[in-house]
C-alpha cells in the first residue's frame, strides 16, 4: 500500500516538473500581447512602431531595388523583418493565399484586419496602415504575445 502511494506521488511531482517547464519555454503560451511599454520605439516610412527587446539589434533600410523589384522601406533584425509599402506586397500575399501548405490566422487589433500565414517554421503578417502596406517575418509558427504586441503598436 505504501508504495502505491509513493508511486502515485512520484507521478504528481514529475508531472508538475513538466508542466512547471513547458511553461518556462512557453510551450503553453496563453498568446496575450505582451506589455511593450518600455520597448525601443522605431519610426519608418512616417509610421512608428515598438520592437520587442529580443529584435531591437536590427537595421533601418530605405528602400532598394533589387533584381527590379522594390523591397520598400524595411527594418531588419535576425530574425524580424519589417517591410513596408513593398512593390511586391500584393503578390507576396496572393502567394501565400494560394499555398496549400500555408496556414492563415486573421487577427482584429483595435478593428484592423491582420493576415498571417505559417508556413515551415516562418510566418509573415500582412495588414495596411495609413495610406501604406505592411509585411512582417519572423521564425516560428505562430503569432506569440510579442509579435501581437508589435503589430498592434503599429494602430496607436
Amino acid at each position: 500500500m505504501k508504495n502505491k502511494y509513493l508511486a502515485i506521488i512520484i507521478v504528481v511531482i514529475i508531472a508538475i516538473i513538466a508542466l512547471v517547464g513547458a511553461f518556462t519555454l512557453g510551450i503553453f503560451d496563453n498568446n496575450q500581447t505582451s506589455d511593450s511599454s518600455d520597448w525601443e520605439v522605431k519610426n519608418l516610412s512616417g509610421i512608428t512602431f515598438k520592437i520587442p527587446p529580443k529584435y531591437e539589434k536590427g537595421t533601418i533600410q530605405s528602400g532598394n531595388i533589387i533584381d527590379g523589384v522594390n523591397t520598400g522601406n524595411s527594418y531588419k533584425s535576425e530574425d524580424l523583418s519589417i517591410i513596408i509599402n513593398s512593390t511586391n506586397w500584393t503578390n507576396d500575399l496572393n502567394k501565400f493565399m494560394d499555398s496549400d501548405s500555408a496556414i492563415m490566422t486573421v487577427l482584429d487589433i483595435n478593428g484592423h484586419e491582420v493576415e498571417i500565414f505559417s508556413d515551415k517554421g516562418t510566418s509573415k503578417a500582412f495588414f495596411k496602415i495609413k495610406n501604406s502596406t505592411v509585411a512582417i517575418s519572423w521564425s516560428g509558427d505562430n503569432a506569440n504575445g510579442d509579435i501581437k504586441a508589435l503589430i498592434t503598436s503599429f494602430f496607436n
